[in-house]
């Protein structure tokens, strides 16, 4: 899952655009792409702690764009478009 701060969190229907800047994120969304049909689980964290909450929105990628870096470092970033479906 990729986790978001409680007050975050996504109702069925909405959208949230997120911003991956970092490689550890750009690989998970390339396995969710690759592997999951572009769809994955929203995991909640609840505020002030390290503890998940037990269910979570269930999001498709509605869209998404690369952003190359400009000095050829391979250090861009992902914008993506989620929704959210459903929950699990």
């Amino acid at each position: 899952p990729i986790l978001i701060h409680s007050t975050n969190i996504l109702l069925q229907g909405q959208r949230a655009q997120l911003n991956l800047p970092e490689q550890r994120f750009r690989d998970l969304f390339q396995d969710v792409m690759d592997n999951h049909c572009g769809v994955v689980g929203m995991g909640i964290l609840l505020a002030g702690t390290n503890v998940m909450f037990p269910v979570m929105p269930l999001c498709e990628v509605e869209s998404f764009s690369r952003l190359e870096s400009w000095d050829g470092t391979g250090n861009g970033s992902i914008f993506v478009t989620l929704r959210a479906v459903g929950r699990c």
